[in-house]
């Protein structure tokens, strides 16, 4: 299962399927655009690569993500895509 994708009024992310967040970007006057992330940075050089590109995308599923989470183990993940807002329900 990929990341979840969020975004609106200049912030977006992505949260891994536990609701914990992979990566968190918006942008800064000062500092321009900010990425606050547990992953490595992607390489420059393969920015125009497409399969480069979509590896690493597909390892970010992997990361384990910051924040809130359970106590006890999600036994299951069940999502449903419902219009423009996807949900992901956790079974504990």
């Amino acid at each position: 299962m990929k990341p979840l994708d969020f975004g609106a009024n200049g912030i977006n992310g992505s949260v891994d399927q536990s609701g914990r967040i992979i990566a968190l970007n918006f942008y800064h006057p000062e500092h321009g655009y900010v990425t606050l992330t547990s992953a490595d940075p992607f390489p420059d050089d393969q920015r125009y690569d497409v399969a480069a590109v979509r590896a690493y995308r597909k390892s970010l599923a992997e990361l384990e993500g910051f924040g809130v989470q359970f106590d006890v183990p999600i036994q299951s993940v069940h999502s449903e895509n419902r219009m423009a807002a996807p949900r992901y329900r956790h079974y504990l």
